[in-house]
């Protein structure tokens, strides 16, 4: 099990490399983990009102990241076909 940290600095250096996006495809092959790690991270922001265990600290520094929390394919998607 990898650490919230380790996940962090991958998401930062797959950002470095990518303008600054933070985010990684589900299907991104080159670190798989690191696409479940942001997938999970936006349900479980989803669930926190309902008592998910994301802390103050993991959404803190996940927007200082320049996390997005909604998908913007997914968003785009829903928008033009939802």
């Amino acid at each position: 099990h990898v650490c919230f940290e380790v996940r962090i600095e991958q998401l930062r250096i797959y950002a470095s490399e990518h303008n600054g996006d933070c985010n990684v495809p589900f299907t991104y092959k080159l670190n798989r983990p690191l696409a479940l790690f942001v997938s999970m991270m936006r349900i479980r922001k989803k669930r926190t009102d309902k008592g998910s265990p994301l802390t103050e600290y993991q959404v803190t520094t996940l927007e200082d990241c320049g996390f997005q929390w909604v998908n913007p394919i997914s968003s785009s998607w829903n928008h033009r076909f939802g």
